[in-house]
């Protein structure tokens, strides 16, 4: 990785300390009694600040941040649910909790796998498997998605009526332009409306889509990976569930303080981040990208998705603050398919020989 990306990485963090500054300042998180989102909205900018530090001050090849700066960012990732624990949460809460955190420890588990896979240098075949336990991760993905469809999504909608435009997108009106406790920029709130449209009009079109071409043409499973136009689906994928992570990231400081200018500042890096991503993706849909290019995607989900997966119990609690399953399986959905897919890609094509799941030395074009 170059050196501007990671300085990139670095401001991106430090402007994520400064805005939850910010919320803490206007005073709304104080008295907020969500103890899991003051946690964790105050983790996972010092998380995304370790990571650019892990990649700022690496002396490897690769340049991406030695094991142990990982390590520390699953730390904090695991540290907030070890407090919550400890102050006992209600009996009839705490089975949502450890599934939440069954969710994360399979979620961290299934990236390390992907992101190991990238550092792997071997040729040999890869098992069925392997090819097997991906197609299942993602036909789970794809139906996770679509079920979205008839399950709330938005207050008091499901997502037909989100795509039919009969309600809104959740974060036109929960979002970090409109706060609880705070100012209202009222001009922003259809920017957060149409975007959070237009990402799952295309998530449900791309897994449609990819159904589509699965079924009807018969395509071979084990020669997805070559494929330019499966590159391209991985990068729809991998691009909308990054979205959604930070859209309702930025969508939960609802509930926080903010000061006119912490508002601004977190509706820009709202939109920086997936941007940022996109940047990063577009080459790989060209078969242009360097490895490089998938690790950062890799690592930079993991703290706003941390986050995502420690709120899902107010999305199926039955006393929940917010009661939106068919959000929390929209999120499951797309990082499945987005793994699947990008698991897929770390895969040799397949020859005569066996061998582990692993990848070839040099990066298909």
């Amino acid at each position: 990785m170059s050196r501007i990306f990671r300085v990139l990485i670095l401001v991106y963090a430090i402007a994520l300390l400064i805005q939850a500054a910010g919320s803490l300042m206007a005073g709304g998180n104080l008295t907020s009694d969500i103890g899991v989102f003051v946690a964790f909205s105050g983790s996972t900018p010092v998380a995304y600040l370790v990571l650019a530090l892990g990649y700022l001050f690496s002396r490897n090849e690769e340049r991406d941040p030695p094991l142990p700066w990982l390590a520390a960012v699953v730390g904090l990732m695991m540290a907030p649910w070890i407090g919550l624990l400890l102050t006992g949460p209600d009996p009839e809460d705490l089975r949502l909790f450890l599934a939440a955190l069954g969710m994360l420890v399979v979620f961290a588990v299934a990236m390390a796998w992907v992101y190991l896979a990238t550092r792997k240098t071997t040729s040999a075949s890869p098992p069925a498997v392997c090819y097997a336990f991906i197609l299942s991760a993602w036909i789970a993905g794809a139906g996770l998605v679509l079920s979205s469809l008839f399950l709330e999504i938005t207050d008091g909608g499901t997502g037909w009526e989100v795509l039919l435009r009969r309600e809104p997108w959740i974060t036109y009106v929960y979002n970090v332009a409109r706060t609880a406790n705070g100012p209202s920029i009222d001009w922003l709130r259809p920017a957060y409306g149409s975007a959070g449209y237009i990402v799952y009009l295309l998530s449900l079109m791309a897994t449609l889509a990819m159904v589509f071409w699965l079924s009807v043409f018969r395509v071979s499973f084990r020669l997805l990976g070559p494929s330019r136009l499966f590159a391209r689906f991985a990068a729809v994928f991998t691009f909308a569930v990054f979205w959604v992570y930070t859209d309702i990231f930025w969508g939960w400081k609802y509930l926080g303080g903010q000061s006119l200018w912490s508002s601004y500042l977190g509706t820009a890096l709202w939109l920086v981040a997936p941007l940022f991503v996109l940047v990063l993706l577009i080459p790989m849909t060209l078969k242009q990208g360097e490895i490089w290019r998938l690790q950062t995607i890799l690592l930079l989900q993991l703290p706003v998705a941390a986050f995502n997966y420690s709120m899902m119990p107010d999305y199926f609690g039955k006393a929940a603050l917010v009661h939106l399953p068919g959000l929390g399986l929209l999120m499951i959905g797309l990082q499945l398919e987005s793994l699947a897919c990008l698991g897929m890609m770390m895969l040799p094509v397949p020859e005569p020989a066996s061998g582990a799941c692993e990848r070839p030395a040099q990066v298909r074009e």
